[in-house]
């Protein structure tokens, strides 16, 4: 269930989908929920304590980050307006990042998240917020599934802190922005947004995978398509290896269309897996562990 949602845009950069994307949100939150404009702020009010006074209200911020978002500038100083203490989006997402609640980078037409040195400090963990992709083509679709997750309480933070903790320091800036560009993908699902990574990487590290979630896009085997793409959503961002998780949803989602064989020893391996799992988190440097673990076993259904 969605409480108060807080659209923080910028004017120059998004106010035509900011002003779309209220009018959805005001059709399953009671219109009084939805904060956005700042033109109700009375003249000669300190529209700092105003802004954090609306943030503390809300239970969700989204920030919408389209093309021009992150270079927009002051045209009386000509400087960076994120930079400046004082600008209405800073305020407004600094608030709710300080306040710990759900902040939501909704990257528009395109747009990608910032690296964490263009951003000043009380605003470089917007990176490690999970992001939704909204692009103009699907709009309404897209608004519709941000909506969607919203209500679910779906993830808030990006998997990018995970996969940092992974491999026991920061990712480099190319990986990361690599890694926010697949999340991206992932999240909106459509072959558009897979062809879109491919254009900004096509040899990246998750370039296999998104041409070949292009081709499932493409299959109309009933059930398949999305059992199989549940492997590759749930693949390891550093190792590139299927989790047990992900396998236990393949086999349970298409354990009618494995032959005997293939069930039993499906099901057998996903046992062994999590118990890996499980060990090579207490002991990494095993000497069983260090080479991964043995390959699955064959599928007709995936060759």
């Amino acid at each position: 269930m969605i409480g108060s949602v807080f659209i923080s845009y910028r004017r120059d950069d998004s106010r035509y989908q900011a002003r779309i994307i209220y009018t959805a949100f005001t059709e399953v939150v009671p219109r009084e929920h939805v904060f956005m404009d700042i033109d109700s702020i009375p003249l000669g009010a300190d529209f700092r304590r105003i802004l954090k006074g609306w943030v503390d209200k809300c239970d969700v911020l989204l920030a919408l980050i389209g093309p021009g978002w992150l270079n927009a500038t002051d045209p009386r100083t000509g400087q960076p307006r994120l930079m400046n203490p004082n600008d209405f989006v800073r305020i407004e997402i600094a608030e709710a990042l300080a306040r710990g609640i759900p902040v939501v980078p909704v990257l528009l037409d395109g747009a990608r998240l910032p690296d964490p040195t263009q951003l000043p400090d009380d605003l470089k963990d917007l990176v490690y917020r999970n992001a939704e992709f909204v692009d103009y083509a699907r709009f309404n679709d897209d608004v519709a599934r941000l909506i969607r997750k919203i209500q679910q309480g779906e993830p808030t933070v990006t998997s990018l802190a995970v996969a940092e903790v992974a491999v026991g320091s920061p990712l480099s800036t190319a990986d990361r922005l690599e890694h926010d560009a697949w999340e991206a993908a992932v999240n909106q699902d459509t072959e558009l947004a897979y062809r879109y990574f491919l254009e900004e990487y096509p040899n990246g590290q998750f370039s296999e995978n998104a041409y070949t979630l292009i081709g499932f896009n493409k299959i109309d085997e009933a059930r398949l398509p999305e059992a199989k793409k549940a492997l590759f959503r749930s693949i390891h961002p550093i190792t590139g290896e299927i989790t047990s998780k992900a396998w236990r949803e393949f086999w349970s989602e298409c354990s009618d269309l494995l032959d005997e064989d293939e069930y039993h020893s499906l099901d057998a391996y996903i046992d062994f897996l999590e118990e890996y799992e499980d060990e090579a988190k207490k002991n990494p440097q095993h000497p069983e562990m260090v080479g991964g673990p043995p390959n699955p076993p064959e599928i007709k259904i995936l060759e």
